[in-house]
């Protein structure tokens, strides 16, 4: 797992990868931690990096700010897990605001930051099954299911319909549809999975979306389609 760890404090990066080691010794996960000093440094090395999967983000920089920093790094991806530490309590608000998963007070010994590191790497743990990282045509992307509508084949390749924008990639539709098994999607038509959560209306064999697409639902898939998406309706009334 790649995580980044940023403060301008040589002691504290040091400190906080001893941590990591330590971590990786008795719980045997392993991490390959790269270490910065200074927040816009490290901002330009995450945007070229989409697998880094925890930052943990120092607030008070000289030349920056690390809450600002972290915005741009929302904006980018959302799905990174952000874990601040400051020596002021006073940034704690602002800091859950852009839903950081951990906030730790300067000085904090280890078995804070295991009990702490531990629950952002469960929540991982749960993200992992719902989020695919993907090479597509605007390079590699992090994609979350709920914002899937739905996948559409097109000249031998895959184009991937989101809440986000239409991107296409080079994999098969059946890979797409293995990958999805036990996922709220369905493959309604040869051409088409759609995205459950999306349904607006089934009109006749076409499926109107609630942002206007409408995906077709072929004869021999209907009565399949149908079931499932019955059972989907009534999990959501049982929530």
């Amino acid at each position: 797992m790649k995580v980044i760890v940023c403060d301008d404090n040589k002691e504290y990066v040091d400190q906080i990868t001893g941590f990591f080691n330590r971590y990786t010794r008795e719980h045997q996960k392993n991490f390959i931690v790269y270490p910065f000093y200074d927040a816009e440094t490290m901002f330009e090395f995450f945007k070229k990096s989409t697998d880094i999967e925890i930052i943990v983000l120092d607030i008070v920089f000289v030349h920056s700010n690390g809450i600002e920093v972290a915005k741009r790094i929302r904006g980018i991806n959302t799905k990174t897990r952000i874990f601040f530490i400051s020596a002021y309590e006073k940034f704690a608000v602002e800091g859950y605001g852009l839903s950081a998963d951990e906030y730790l007070l300067k000085p904090f010994r280890y078995m804070e930051f295991e009990k702490a590191l531990s629950r952002v790497l469960l929540k991982i743990q749960v993200d992992k099954k719902r989020i695919f990282v993907e090479n597509t045509d605007q390079g590699k992307i992090v994609i979350d299911l709920d914002d899937i509508l739905f996948f559409e084949t097109c000249e031998r390749k895959v184009k991937i319909h989101t809440t986000e924008g239409l991107f296409t990639s080079y994999r098969r539709m059946k890979e797409y549809e293995k990958r999805l098994e036990g996922e709220h999607f369905y493959r309604c038509h040869a051409a088409f999975i759609v995205n459950l959560l999306y349904i607006s209306q089934i009109k006749d064999n076409v499926v109107l979306l609630k942002d206007g697409s409408e995906i077709m639902i072929s004869k021999k898939r209907r009565k399949g389609f149908m079931s499932e998406f019955a059972k989907y309706i009534g999990s959501l009334v049982q929530i």
